[in-house]
């Protein structure tokens, strides 16, 4: 989840890998933010922050339009999904919809606005092999999937299995829809058609039991990571549910998690956590290895 009024960006495997390359340009920066840290030889470089099409790369003519007109705005996003190829879907309650940042056209748009049913209270936002985006809504307890073109498919009513969507994930490999159940406390595994195929956790303190999860991110030996966000810490799945191991401690400090909400995993295996209560990213290795906040 995130926590601020705008969409900050990156350049990294975190959500768009190298997306942003080339395509738009952020508000100037200042001052330059690396990690590792000079002398290291960096990988991650932070560039800015988008918050409407006022931020995105844009002509004079498009300016004179804006004089004249209130663009589409983050208001409170939530998760955010990219799909490498020049779109970045944010979902954001107070803007009730999925917010698309097309960056190739220099366009902010609300997702599928000309139906008149779609995602109006979303959460979680994810893509599946074949480009088709998968948009959660809280209100009614289903998903909403469109294709490539934004069109609708189908919506999957999960109303009757869990009691609060959150960020879920695509397991690409094994086809399967991830999803966490933030106040059931467990994790529901189903195929991309909508069957449920398996559930696990329940609530507690113990290895592999959790409280109000909030996010699932897949690393690249195919196992599940869960933001464990009342317990504050970061838990280990494989694909079936076992417990493998967990990582991070209660606390403000450096390392230390007070209210995980996100979590996401790079092509290095890197594991980013977005602490909502530290208002910070805490950066770690599969091992549960510090490296950077």
């Amino acid at each position: 989840m995130i926590g601020t009024k705008v969409l900050r960006i990156a350049i990294s495997a975190l959500t768009m890998g190298a997306l942003l390359a080339g395509c738009a340009s952020g508000p100037a920066v200042k001052d330059r933010y690396f990690w590792p840290r000079l002398p290291d030889t960096p990988r991650i470089e932070w560039l800015g922050a988008y918050q409407s099409v006022r931020d995105l790369e844009r002509s004079s003519k498009l300016m004179e339009l804006l004089e004249s007109e209130d663009p589409v705005y983050l208001r409170d996003p939530f998760y955010i999904v990219s799909d490498g190829a020049g779109k970045v879907y944010v979902s954001d309650m107070k803007a009730r919809g999925v917010l698309v940042f097309d960056f190739s056209k220099g366009k902010v748009h609300i997702l599928a606005e000309e139906y008149a049913v779609r995602p109006t209270s979303p959460t979680g936002v994810a893509l599946d092999g074949e480009g088709n985006l998968y948009a959660a809504d809280a209100d009614r307890r289903s998903i909403f999937v469109y294709d490539k073109n934004e069109h609708e498919k189908t919506v999957i009513d999960v109303s009757k299995d869990l009691k609060a969507i959150g960020s879920m994930v695509i397991d690409k490999k094994r086809k399967r829809l991830v999803i966490p159940d933030i106040r059931g406390h467990k994790i529901l595994i189903y195929d991309l058609s909508g069957k449920l195929l398996s559930t696990f956790g329940s609530r507690g303190l113990d290895n592999g039991l959790l409280s109000f999860p909030t996010a699932v991110a897949i690393d690249g030996e195919g196992n599940y990571l869960v933001s464990d966000q009342m317990n504050a810490r970061v838990q280990r799945f494989t694909p079936d549910g076992k417990f493998i191991s967990k990582f991070g401690e209660r606390g403000d400090g450096p390392g230390e998690l007070a209210l995980p909400k996100g979590v996401a995993v790079d092509a290095e295996n890197h594991v980013y956590v977005t602490d909502g209560k530290n208002h910070k990213i805490v950066i770690f290795d599969l091992t549960g290895r510090y490296l950077m906040d």
